[in-house]
């Protein structure tokens, strides 16, 4: 719905002391193995809801400048980019229907997988993207030619160091197959995960490699929201309303309507992690971080809960996707209830600054 198949930005590579610009094409997501836990043989998703989409090669265009860092995590660094210019696969010019501002992710050279499954997400949650998530136009890469990886500006800026990863058996390091940690492919020894059509396993990226002498340069092209969620001494008053823990008794459908004494801020956020659990989608990293606020106007009535949500979810390449239409009650039940990080320090919703 918002994709273009080319990508131009400008400021983003500097060589010999002059900014070259960079175009990067569409390309292809990175599936994710499908979640299981409580079938001994479950019936296969159907092929049009777990596949990549076709990578969009009719000749649209969108044109942008970097203008600023907003921040790094894990796996990548977010920019703000000026769009200077939008066309359609007819050559119309369409700038006016685009953001003035987008946000672009740059995935740090060996995090490209995790960038491209991240992508998928978005792609599996196309009709939630500007209601309950980010809008997204696109993802993209490409090799530059003779670009050095010292003249791309987003790599040259980051500072964070990956954290180790430990086994929780027995307190080692664990070491995964390749440097890029993808949670469908760590050890899996209770099989939770599985690939019926193969759609991970014949992805390109399944056995794609860094190359630190031909790095490639991939970019998930988002809009910009605002701020994470508030700390909790930001917090407004209105979650004084009460802060008592609501124990759930059944296997209910969780809405917000589950949660009458917690306060209408955080409500709003429940409800738009249960949008998100109509696709089947675990999360696995809701924190304030990841939560982010909308301009006034770019606020859409979401359908499900017939309310305008205020704030966005962001960041999934961590998450876990099982089948909404063939899964059992314990799965179901894993995925409705992460509504329950939403405020709770036990859960780890507000993390660490640094984080």
């Amino acid at each position: 719905m918002f994709a273009f198949s080319s990508l131009t930005i400008h400021d983003c590579v500097v060589e010999n002391g002059v900014s070259v610009p960079v175009v990067v094409e569409a390309s292809p997501s990175f599936p994710a193995r499908r979640y299981t836990d409580d079938w001994d043989d479950p019936p296969p998703p159907t092929v049009e809801t777990w596949a990549a989409r076709p990578i969009l090669l009719d000749g649209s265009s969108l044109d942008v400048s970097l203008t600023g860092l907003i921040g790094e995590g894990r796996i990548g660094m977010t920019y703000s980019a000026r769009v200077n210019s939008a066309r359609d696969a007819t050559g119309l010019d369409v700038t006016d229907s685009v953001p003035k501002e987008i946000c672009l992710k740059f995935a740090k050279p060996p995090y490209v997988r995790s960038l491209a499954r991240e992508a998928w997400f978005y792609e599996q949650l196309h009709k939630w993207q500007g209601i309950s998530t980010a809008k997204c136009f696109g993802f993209f890469s490409a090799t530059p030619d003779g670009t050095l990886a010292e003249c791309v500006v987003p790599w040259k800026e980051s500072k964070k160091v990956p954290r180790r990863r430990y086994n929780p058996d027995d307190g080692s390091v664990y070491q995964p197959p390749m440097k890029d940690f993808l949670p469908d492919e760590a050890p899996d020894p209770l099989g939770l995960y599985s690939d019926e059509h193969g759609f991970h396993r014949d992805s390109p990226w399944k056995t794609w490699e860094h190359s630190a002498e031909s790095p490639l340069l991939a970019v998930l092209a988002l809009e910009k929201l605002g701020s994470h969620y508030f700390m909790p001494d930001e917090e407004p008053p209105e979650r004084l309303e009460s802060l008592r823990y609501v124990c759930l008794q059944t296997l209910s459908i969780v809405t917000s309507a589950n949660y009458p004494d917690i306060g209408s801020i955080r409500n709003s956020l429940r409800s738009m992690v249960d949008d998100i659990a109509q696709e089947g989608i675990h999360h696995n990293d809701i924190t304030a971080f990841n939560i982010l606020g909308v301009p006034e106007e770019s606020l859409t009535l979401c359908p499900r809960h017939n309310r305008r949500h205020k704030w966005r979810l962001v960041d999934f390449d961590r998450a876990d996707k099982m089948d909404p239409q063939n899964c059992g009650s314990v799965e179901f039940q894993r995925v409705r209830l992460q509504v329950r990080c939403i405020g709770k320090v036990s859960r780890r919703f507000w993390g660490a600054v640094d984080d």
